[in-house]
């Protein structure tokens, strides 16, 4: 959303870290990302196995070349075969992570 590129290397085939613009550290904005991810999820082929799928939205900030605040929301759905509450279930969930690389 700010410009920067994802940390590939084409050559190597290996994601790296993302290079900051203008990080927070030097008085900047950091580097914002927008992120969605579906997962479908299949274990019907396993004794009491389910089946599920969910989708993520997310919205990363990375302060600096080196640390990042990842905020996502996940809707999911699932058909638990197994304890207390099996059955159909769906929910959603928002979480906040930090990621410092070193």
């Amino acid at each position: 959303m700010t410009g920067e590129k994802p940390g590939f290397s084409a050559r190597s085939g290996v994601w790296g870290t993302t290079r900051v613009a203008r990080p927070v550290t030097d008085g900047g904005i950091g580097a914002w990302e927008l992120a969605t991810r579906y997962d479908k999820y299949d274990f019907t082929d396993a004794a009491r196995g389910g089946e599920g799928d969910s989708w993520t939205l997310g919205l990363n900030w990375y302060l600096n070349n080196w640390s990042r605040v990842m905020f996502n929301y996940v809707r999911w759905n699932t058909d638990n075969q197994v304890g207390a509450y099996a059955g159909m279930d769906s929910g959603n969930t928002f979480n906040i992570r930090t990621q410092v690389v070193f």
